[in-house]
């Protein structure tokens, strides 16, 4: 009888461990380097429970990040753990009132809604961010794009000469 007890102390203390250990766990969100947003959001203070993993092409990257919803939350960015930023102070005038802003481009558009953009060498991210000054429930948004290669710009530049070129010539004729 006393090794049943025993046993079930035992099973209780190993589930409340597992529980207990499984709270702060986060949840990375694979994520291409391609531009497009990515939402994510917290209940409280220093809450995001999500990462996004990528890899920057070896041009490296520029990730953005923006506030949405309501006016007032900021955001500290780490890399692997690592601050590499935070996103822009807001007008404390407009602290917990609602934007209505759910479009991502909107967001990032609106001077008041806290954003910031970040330079990524090439390579392996896991960014995680921390949530500041929020009373209320919010979210953001995450992209990534990559840095255009050198021979993608020069090329770009040689085209836009071509045409410039073109039309002066078009034009004096």
């Amino acid at each position: 009888m006393k090794d049943i007890y025993i046993k079930k102390i035992i099973t209780f203390v190993f589930a409340l461990g597992m529980i207990i250990g499984t709270a702060g766990i986060t949840q990375a969100t694979a994520i291409s380097v391609d531009g497009a947003w990515h939402q994510f959001n917290f209940d409280q203070a220093g809450s995001v429970t999500e990462t996004f993993q990528f890899i920057a092409p070896s041009s490296g990257a520029t990730m953005d990040v923006t506030d949405r919803l309501i006016y007032g939350d900021e955001f500290t960015i780490y890399d692997f753990g690592v601050n590499i930023g935070t996103t822009s102070a807001v007008n404390p005038a407009l602290f917990n009132v609602q934007s209505g802003i759910i479009d991502p481009d909107l967001a990032w558009a609106d001077p008041d809604l806290s954003y910031g953009s970040f330079s990524l060498s090439a390579g392996n991210h896991d960014i995680s961010f921390f949530a500041h000054v929020i009373t209320i429930p919010g979210g953001g948004y995450i992209r990534v794009n990559a840095v255009p290669e050198p021979n993608s710009f020069l090329l770009l530049c040689a085209g836009l000469a071509g045409i410039a070129a073109f039309g002066r010539k078009v034009f004096s004729a």
